[in-house]
Protein backbone atom coordinates (compact mmCIF):
# COMPACT_ATOMS: atom_id res chain seq x y z
CA UNK A 1 0.00 0.00 0.00
CA UNK A 2 0.68 3.59 -0.70
CA UNK A 3 0.08 7.10 1.21
CA UNK A 4 -2.98 8.14 0.14
CA UNK A 5 -4.43 5.16 -0.51
CA UNK A 6 -8.29 3.98 1.25
CA UNK A 7 -8.33 1.07 3.37
CA UNK A 8 -10.99 -0.35 5.36
CA UNK A 9 -10.67 -1.42 9.05
CA UNK A 10 -12.76 -3.90 10.30
CA UNK A 11 -15.01 -3.54 13.47
CA UNK A 12 -13.40 -4.43 16.65
CA UNK A 13 -10.13 -3.04 16.01
CA UNK A 14 -8.18 -1.01 18.65
CA UNK A 15 -7.05 2.31 17.76
CA UNK A 16 -4.04 3.90 19.42
CA UNK A 17 -2.26 7.52 19.44
CA UNK A 18 1.41 7.92 18.21
CA UNK A 19 2.14 7.84 21.50
CA UNK A 20 0.81 4.19 22.06
CA UNK A 21 -2.08 5.37 23.91
CA UNK A 22 -5.25 3.90 23.76
CA UNK A 23 -8.08 5.85 21.38
CA UNK A 24 -10.58 3.74 21.11
CA UNK A 25 -12.40 0.19 19.34
CA UNK A 26 -14.23 0.68 15.68
CA UNK A 27 -18.03 -0.03 16.50
CA UNK A 28 -18.35 -0.94 13.05
CA UNK A 29 -16.23 -1.53 9.73
CA UNK A 30 -14.74 2.42 8.62
CA UNK A 31 -12.62 3.60 6.23
CA UNK A 32 -9.18 5.11 6.23
CA UNK A 33 -6.43 6.95 4.45
CA UNK A 34 -3.01 5.85 4.82
CA UNK A 35 -0.64 7.66 6.27
CA UNK A 36 2.35 5.90 6.96
CA UNK A 37 3.58 2.03 6.85
CA UNK A 38 5.75 1.25 9.93
CA UNK A 39 7.75 -1.12 8.90
CA UNK A 40 11.23 -0.86 10.32
CA UNK A 41 11.51 -3.60 13.03
CA UNK A 42 13.64 -1.44 15.68
CA UNK A 43 10.25 0.83 16.29
CA UNK A 44 7.88 0.05 19.43
CA UNK A 45 4.92 0.46 16.52
CA UNK A 46 6.45 -2.00 13.79
CA UNK A 47 4.10 -3.66 11.96
CA UNK A 48 1.70 -0.98 12.66
CA UNK A 49 0.21 2.09 10.58
CA UNK A 50 -0.92 5.42 10.82
CA UNK A 51 -4.28 6.31 9.26
CA UNK A 52 -6.83 9.28 9.08
CA UNK A 53 -9.96 7.95 10.49
CA UNK A 54 -12.91 9.37 12.07
CA UNK A 55 -11.47 12.66 11.92
CA UNK A 56 -8.29 12.51 13.49
CA UNK A 57 -4.44 9.72 13.23
CA UNK A 58 -4.92 6.67 14.56
CA UNK A 59 -2.13 3.81 14.75
CA UNK A 60 -3.67 0.45 13.91
CA UNK A 61 -2.48 -2.98 13.43
CA UNK A 62 -1.16 -3.50 9.83
CA UNK A 63 -3.50 -6.77 9.60
CA UNK A 64 -6.02 -5.17 10.34
CA UNK A 65 -5.83 -2.41 7.78
CA UNK A 66 -6.89 -3.73 3.99
CA UNK A 67 -6.58 -2.06 0.97
CA UNK A 68 -9.87 -1.16 -0.53
CA UNK A 69 -9.80 -2.33 -4.54
CA UNK A 70 -10.83 0.07 -7.09
CA UNK A 71 -14.24 -0.93 -8.88
CA UNK A 72 -14.57 0.23 -12.54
Amino acid sequence: MQQGDLVHIPQDVKLFDRENIYIGTTQRPIVGVLIKEISDRAAFQAGQCIVFAQGSEAVVERRHAYPLERQC
